[in-house]
């Protein structure tokens, strides 16, 4: 709205002062034949047309530089939003970080109770064999819970490897 104004005014101005220029030289020469010296009444079309050119071009330059302003503080808002991302980017990293050492923490204390595991499954089964009174009793029992032990104990030794690898 203030652009429009300056416009206005300044085709306004330009205006008034094309207008005035015959009255002026009307009152300042009173004889045709010096009317005529002075130059042609219509050729003051050529100030006005001049005169409008000059106040577009002031126009112009006035609209680019309130544009450049606009625009390096945009760049100023941008860099700092940038600025701001990769401190939240690395805030990020940083707490992606954190979980996976917790993930492998918890990957490792798995694979240390399957181990548990599988050594209690051996104590038992151990517990059982020397129980036993008669063979074939609870025979069938304690070689199933020494397979399932080994089982185990093969399942912790493969994910301790992959722990390694990873």
């Amino acid at each position: 709205m203030r652009d429009r104004k300056l416009l206005v005014s300044l085709v306004g101005v330009v205006l008034v002062l094309w207008a005035s220029a015959p009255l002026l030289v009307a009152h300042l020469y009173n004889a045709m034949h010096e009317r005529g010296q002075f130059g042609d009444l219509f050729g003051s079309i050529n100030s006005l047309f001049s005169g409008l050119a000059f106040a577009g071009l002031f126009y112009t330059i006035y609209l680019q530089s309130r544009q450049l302003q606009v625009a390096q503080t945009e760049l100023g808002l941008q860099r700092q939003e940038l600025r701001l991302q990769r401190e939240e980017m690395a805030a990020s990293r940083d707490e992606l970080a954190r979980q996976v050492a917790a993930q492998q923490a918890l990957y490792r204390a798995t694979v240390a109770q399957i181990a548990v595991a599988a050594v209690n499954a051996q104590i038992e089964a151990t517990k059982m064999e020397s129980e036993t009174v008669t063979p074939g009793g609870r025979q069938r029992y304690w070689e199933e819970i020494r397979t399932k032990a080994a089982a185990l104990s093969a399942l912790a030794d493969r994910l301790e490897g992959a722990i390694g690898e990873g």
